[in-house]
């Protein structure tokens, strides 16, 4: 358990930071300073003569002590928890584009795709299946890529008591790339046999595949159509990419 400095005050051991007043401006100074604060913003702050004078320090506070003090500050030297990632969805030109764009093309494509149900598939005209027999089906292929780490591993796991520390590799290792296609129609896009498949494996970084540009986007966009146009020329298809800057370009 962490335990404060110690410094003699009206006969009695007391750390400085049992005043209150002292804790609460040291805790707002740090924010004054940033998200990546150290123990040394603290020696500097209590380097000031009108706070030395008015918090009774009779010498400089050492860097060990700031050190300590950190942690009873309600600090922890640890990696920043990875939360929700924040983008510009909500930017006044995002949502002109969402409410006067996307959501009306959506609106009039789902007219023409498969409804889909417990116990049938339908187009969804007018409640019945039968009352449009020359439309065609609709179907919406969404593009997505994920990425793999050659030692990517579980960090916490059920380990033996006498088992010693092993060597591990240093970084991450080698990148894997993996981008599809993929809908509610059929599932992943490739022929009704799986002899061909939209899937690409992509080797990102300096001395594999190289980067994946706007050039490989529409090359796998090529791809897609060729299985389309062979295997599928009886729907319609509207492949959707994500606003990545490589797919807009």
């Amino acid at each position: 358990m962490q335990k404060s400095p110690m410094h003699n005050y009206q006969d009695q051991k007391q750390s400085h930071l049992d005043d209150k007043a002292l804790s609460t401006e040291l805790q707002l100074h740090l924010q004054h300073v940033g998200k990546y604060i150290c123990a040394q913003d603290i020696v500097n702050f209590t380097k000031d003569s009108d706070v030395q004078k008015q918090y009774g320090f009779t010498k400089l506070v050492s860097f060990a002590t700031t050190k300590c003090w950190m942690g009873l500050l309600g600090f922890r030297w640890t990696k920043e928890p990875k939360g929700q990632y924040h983008d510009s969805h909500k930017h006044a030109d995002m949502v002109e584009y969402h409410q006067g764009v996307f959501l009306p093309a959506w609106t009039k494509l789902e007219e023409s795709m498969r409804d889909w149900t417990d116990d049938s598939i339908h187009l969804k005209v007018d409640g019945d299946p039968n009352s449009r027999p020359d439309i065609q089906n609709v179907v919406v292929w969404f593009h997505n890529k994920s990425t793999f780490y050659a030692y990517d591993h579980h960090a916490v796991y059920w380990r033996y008591k006498d088992d010693g520390p092993k060597p591990q590799p240093k970084g991450k290792g080698t990148l894997l790339m993996v981008a599809h296609f993929v809908s509610t129609d059929y599932g992943y896009l490739q022929s009704p046999n799986g002899a061909k498949t939209a899937c690409i494996l992509f080797r990102a970084g300096k001395g594999q595949d190289g980067y994946y540009t706007n050039e490989c986007i529409i090359q796998h966009a090529k791809k897609a159509i060729d299985i389309l146009q062979k295997y599928y020329p009886n729907d319609d298809h509207v492949m959707v990419f994500d606003n990545a800057t490589t797919h807009v370009k």
